[in-house]
């Protein structure tokens, strides 16, 4: 995770989330991330093909959109955390284009040739339609008062996740999510889960080799 410090602020608890996306407008595209975005899904890719599965990736802004899309392409990670999401950095070339000026043709153009250099489609990029096809547990923390991704993006890529839990927080903004202490605690709590239910599996497992004759004799 990334960022920098926020005003306090308020946190709901976590909940099943059911909500409707609604249109988005806002911000000013970066170009640097939109790039960052495809190269750092295959860099996280290619990590966890070399070095074997992550226990958890957990990530903030556009960090989001690229592991879903690193995810799409065959990431293993037992659980997912997403602080912040874009639900469509593509989206972001509207805003950009009209605070520039640009005639509709430029930013269309802008787009094709961006997706041959990074060998991808924007389309591809849609993070509540690759949430669709995910399995993996998924925590979503997303500010109301989030002014460069609207909490709607959270709130869409939640929905759309099979068993996705939504954090709503209030008063932090963009960057606070990721250094106040109440969503890292829940965060680190979320990404716990499983190592503890492994541990506590083992541990059963060991005491039942340990005090069963039956079990011993097997062995």
């Amino acid at each position: 995770m990334a960022g920098a410090g926020g005003a306090a602020g308020s946190i709901t608890s976590p909940r099943r989330c059911s909500t409707r996306a609604s249109r988005w407008s806002g911000s000013t595209l970066r170009v640097t991330a939109r790039r960052a975005g495809a190269e750092f899904a295959r860099a996280l890719l290619a990590v966890v093909q070399t070095y074997g599965p992550a226990h958890a990736v957990v990530t903030h802004s556009m960090g989001g959109a690229a592991t879903a899309l690193a995810a799409d392409w065959g990431l293993d990670a037992r659980r997912f955390a997403f602080l912040a999401p874009p639900a469509n950095p593509a989206a972001w070339a509207i805003p950009f284009a009209a605070a520039l000026g640009l005639r509709p043709g430029v930013i269309d153009g802008l787009l094709a040739r961006s997706e041959r250099r990074l060998r991808i489609r924007w389309i591809d990029v849609d993070v509540p339609t690759i949430a669709g096809r995910m399995a993996r547990p998924l925590l979503v923390v997303h500010d109301r008062d989030d002014a460069t991704v609207p909490w709607i993006d959270g709130a869409t890529i939640a929905d759309a996740w099979p068993g996705a839990s939504l954090l709503t927080t209030s008063g932090l903004g963009h960057r606070g999510v990721v250094r106040d202490p109440t969503v890292v605690a829940e965060v680190v709590r979320f990404v716990s889960d499983d190592a503890a239910a492994g541990r506590a599996t083992e541990a059963e497992r060991l005491e039942r080799e340990l005090f069963s004759p039956d079990l011993r004799r097997a062995g």
